[in-house]
């Protein structure tokens, strides 16, 4: 089995068509039912009938670098209404207009991450209805760091051919160059930050000679080096994963989770990861057991399956693809029958730095990237977020484990802001990229 340069990549994360689900004119409200909401918003609370409400917890952001933005486009893109959360304190965000939600209609709704105007993390939600709307949305409490931390200490002693590799929920860290460095928070706004550090030890192979070490942050910032002899391996165990097509190209990767609030809230370390050219229609791989649960994940080619606990011993791939094209904001899209979803990711880079993700019924064929309101930010940063500057990465139909349609898609994960994977324990995704080989996870 011959090993591909190790790799793993986290990112941070998610139009509507003109042709589809036109949608009818809103419907004028009388004067009775308008109503109004406080918040602790910097914007005035405008006025006119709720149409929904968005529930954020405190400490969902950190106040003074981060800002949330909401958008609700019509089906045609027009902005119907939006509001930002920057106060960090809890929070009910009403959505308000001189209209009401029709049941049956489109609409989207974009979520803007806006780190001090220079980074900006877009996700787009397609083809919600009216009804789905009405109900709201409820953010759940994260994991939101409130200081990081830059490490580098020295390796004192280490095997010729070995790494040393830690990522995972607030913290990223390599061995390189004498030095294992990189950085970690040590300070977040609830209970759900880690106080741990996993860190692996493994051969060339990224596989043999696994070892461990689990240590608290505050003890590792502490050392005077990084040491193998402190290394365990009483919990490490090999398996593998059996696809049957050789000299294919594989991703595996897992997450151990230390407690159910954690899995919940999908704060975990990264226990393994291993990128292989495999040989023989097969691959090995190595993880600690000792964990509440995992997340794992085994990519081949085009194809992923992600589910909850350890790979599967078996893989069966299906012989599935998925086709875009890309053309100044207008995506045209060829995905597969009975897949509930399709997601999309565009970047653009500059001065400002654009990352958007893009989530639609797997049935849509035309995807219209609507723009970013102007009087949301100055002309400048306007400038750097118009749609014309994107390029899309990558694209995925999505298959989940549970779930019949789009509509249960976003009524277990969108409307509750929860992972997928706690109503669907498996997902699967067939995809195209135009920037290498490997599904980024987005």
């Amino acid at each position: 089995m011959k090993q591909i340069p190790f790799l793993l990549v986290f990112l941070i994360l998610t139009s509507c068509s003109k042709s589809e689900n036109p949608g009818a004119l809103p419907i004028p409200i009388s004067e009775e039912n308008k109503k109004e909401d406080t918040n602790d918003d910097e914007t005035p609370t405008p006025t006119g009938t709720l149409l929904f409400t968005i529930k954020i917890p405190a400490n969902s952001i950190r106040k003074d670098i981060d800002k949330l933005h909401f958008v609700l486009y019509d089906a045609n893109n027009e902005v119907l209404a939006h509001r930002t959360h920057s106060s960090g304190q809890a929070e009910s965000l009403g959505f308000y207009g001189e209209f009401e939600l029709q049941d049956d209609t489109k609409y989207s709704l974009s979520h803007i991450n806006n780190f001090q105007e220079s980074v900006f993390n877009i996700r787009l939600y397609m083809d919600l209805t009216g009804e789905q709307l009405k109900n709201g949305i409820e953010f759940q409490d994260n994991a939101t760091d409130r200081r990081t931390n830059l490490l580098a200490i020295p390796i004192t002693s280490i095997e010729e051919g070995h790494s040393f590799w830690a990522q995972g929920t607030g913290y990223s860290l390599n061995g390189y160059s004498g030095n294992f460095s990189g950085h970690f928070s040590s300070d977040y706004a609830n209970s759900l930050g880690t106080e741990q550090i996993f860190i692996q030890y493994f051969a060339e192979d990224g596989i043999s000679d696994y070892k461990y070490l689990f240590i608290p942050l505050q003890t590792l910032n502490e050392m005077d080096g990084l040491d193998a002899s402190i290394f365990e391996d009483d919990a490490t165990r090999y398996r593998y994963v059996n696809f049957y097509k050789p000299f294919s190209r594989t991703l595996i990767r897992i997450i151990g989770f230390e407690d159910e609030p954690r899995f919940n809230a999908n704060v975990g370390h990264t226990v393994h990861a291993s990128n292989y050219l495999s040989d023989y229609g097969g691959a090995r791989y190595s993880y600690a057991d000792f964990f509440h649960a995992y997340l794992s994940s085994v990519q081949l080619d085009n194809y992923e399956v992600q589910q909850v606990g350890l790979p599967p011993e078996d893989l069966e791939v299906p012989e599935l693809d998925v086709d875009y094209e890309y053309n100044e904001g207008l995506i045209s899209f060829r995905g597969i029958p009975d897949y509930e979803s399709s997601r999309f990711l565009l970047r653009s880079s500059g001065a400002i730095h654009v990352t958007t993700v893009i989530v639609a019924d797997g049935n849509r064929t035309e995807i219209i990237i609507p723009e970013v309101p102007e009087d949301l930010f100055d002309p400048l940063v306007m400038e750097g977020l118009k749609v014309s500057l994107l390029s899309i990465q990558q694209g995925a139909a999505e298959n989940y484990a549970g779930y019949e349609t789009y509509a249960d898609y976003i009524s277990n994960t969108l409307l509750f802001d929860k992972p997928y994977y706690l109503s669907a324990p498996k997902r699967e995704r067939v995809f195209k990229s135009s920037v290498g080989p490997q599904l980024l996870p987005f």
